[in-house]
């Protein structure tokens, strides 16, 4: 496994298939893994780069994160009746698209439900750093958190939930 020209470590290597194991006439002294280095190998000088984040702003980062993560945005009547008239919220019958049976909602809190509204509030802001930072992302975010989403009952896609976590 020498190169005839380059010697025992030529610059670039071209693999055809898989090796998954070598026969024993194959295994010699001479024989090391891809990874070790050769002694006349080029010394290449690596430094990790910093801030290579989307976005700097460790701010701007967690109240991103603060409006993806947790329970979907979008509130029915009742919840919004009920944080208008400080009352607890109370379960209510939702019919089961799968089974065809009715389900019973669980009880939401009525501090889950101000978190919510807290996400909400901070949306125009991370709307707009966000489109500072990048338009594009700026743009998604908008299509799937906007207020304007929220009110046509629009609950964004996991994917770019997932997306978003991952950019915070």
């Amino acid at each position: 496994m020498t190169c005839p020209q380059c010697g025992p470590t030529p610059d670039d290597v071209i693999w055809d298939g898989v090796t998954l194991a070598f026969a024993r006439k194959h295994v010699t002294e001479s024989l090391q893994p891809p990874t070790v280095c050769h002694q006349l190998s080029a010394c290449r000088v690596r430094r990790y780069q910093p801030n290579q984040q989307l976005i700097v702003a460790p701010a701007l980062r967690k109240l991103l994160k603060k409006v993806v993560t947790g329970r979907p945005l979008v509130l029915s009547a009742q919840e919004l009746r009920a944080i208008e008239a400080n009352q607890p919220i109370v379960e209510e019958e939702v019919p089961d698209e799968n089974e065809g049976q009715d389900s019973v909602r669980p009880t939401v809190g009525r501090q889950d439900l101000l978190d919510v509204l807290e996400r909400i509030r901070v949306i125009p802001q991370v709307a707009t750093e966000l489109s500072a930072v990048n338009i594009h992302a700026g743009n998604i975010f908008q299509a799937q958190f906007s207020i304007d989403a929220i009110l046509s009952k629009h609950t964004a896609a996991p994917v770019y939930q997932r997306l978003f976590i991952q950019v915070c």
